[in-house]
């Protein structure tokens, strides 16, 4: 990629080849992004069309807790947004760093569409994202009153409790 300081490239008689833009989000690991999440990636509104008309989950998170929804914000992609949005997205979903969509926009456009959103909905932003650390609460006394702690593990990320409380590094 040439930046402003780079000379100028040597006329050429083959026009150049175009470097596919960086992804705006990169997956945490190789395997952790859905169909859904690439085409959002990829700025694809035709992709993702076709995927949730086949019955991809417009909510599917991925291991960090990233929807669709939170994808298209954080890279702006206001059409994907919109779509997802009328199609059943959450626009109150919270991801492992307790983000909603709205945290990651990075656009005035794509800001007011997520607040027009959360308005039209009702959603209480500050509920929706105490209500994991409410969840994990509630379960931390119960384990505690019952004596033991089971080593359950996240159907999605496989973390214990163990692991979110200390990557949350909360203490109540």
């Amino acid at each position: 990629m040439l930046c402003a300081a780079d000379p100028a490239p040597a006329p050429s008689s083959t026009p150049p080849r175009r470097r596919p833009p960086a992804p705006c989000w990169t997956p945490p690991t190789p395997t952790a992004s859905a169909p859904l999440h690439q085409a959002c990636i990829d700025e694809n509104l035709e992709v993702v069309r076709f995927l949730v008309e086949q019955g991809a989950t417009v909510n599917q998170a991925d291991n960090e807790g990233w929807t669709p929804l939170h994808v298209a914000a954080s890279c702006g992609y206001l059409d994907i947004a919109r779509y997802l949005l009328s199609h059943g997205a959450n626009i109150a979903a919270v991801n492992s760093d307790g983000d909603l969509p709205l945290d990651l926009a990075e656009s005035d456009p794509m800001e007011g569409l997520l607040k027009a959103e959360i308005a039209r909905r009702g959603v209480d932003v500050e509920a929706a994202k105490r209500a994991e650390e409410e969840l994990l609460l509630h379960d931390t006394r119960c384990w505690l009153n019952g004596g033991a702690m089971p080593e359950a593990r996240h159907p999605r990320t496989g973390a214990s409790a163990l692991h979110v409380a200390a990557a949350r590094a909360t203490l109540r």
